[in-house]
């Protein structure tokens, strides 16, 4: 059975060391879902950044961060960026997710 997942990516600030697109930082907590083979899709949250969906890869394998304590990494491959980047919600601050038309598959 195929894993996906939708990440949370902070483009600037980020309190991870992430590198998009090559590694993904993570706590131990998460460690259960994020498993070697799983395909994900970046969302950039509105808290700290643009609340949008900006790209998608495979997470090809899992290490552990040597310098931090109880944290991860995941090794990202097949990386694509999104030609358009897509909001969360529409330009009336409805969530997408609420429309007939939506397939979140």
């Amino acid at each position: 059975m195929k894993n996906y997942l939708i990440l949370s990516q902070y483009r600037d600030s980020s309190e991870y060391n992430d590198f998009i697109g090559i590694l993904y930082h993570f706590p131990k907590k998460h460690r259960n879902y994020i498993q070697p083979g799983s395909e994900f899709i970046y969302y950039e949250p509105s808290k700290k950044g643009k609340g949008i969906y900006f790209g998608y890869g495979r997470i090809d394998s899992i290490f552990e961060d040597k310098k931090e304590k109880d944290h991860f990494y995941a090794k990202v491959v097949d990386y694509q960026p999104f030609k358009n980047e897509v909001p969360l919600k529409d330009a009336n601050e409805a969530l997408h997710e609420k429309k007939e038309q939506y397939n979140a598959q």
